[in-house]
């Protein structure tokens, strides 16, 4: 199985709305969208590796 290396980037914005803090945050992971396999199971199995994907989230401190 070859060497793999997979880019993963993310962004964090906090400010106040309403007085609270509220914290934004954006991820990609697998920037590049690179084929790789990952994790080995019971009996040699394999698994494909998430394609790119993109998260989005804000969290509200109450």
């Amino acid at each position: 199985m070859p060497d793999w290396a997979r880019l993963d980037l993310g962004l964090r914005y906090s400010t106040l709305l309403d007085g609270r803090r509220t914290t934004f945050r954006a991820n990609v992971l697998n920037v590049t969208g690179t084929d790789y396999w990952t994790g080995v199971a019971s009996f040699g199995t394999f698994f494909q590796g998430a394609p790119r994907t993109y998260l989005l989230s804000m969290s509200i401190d109450l």
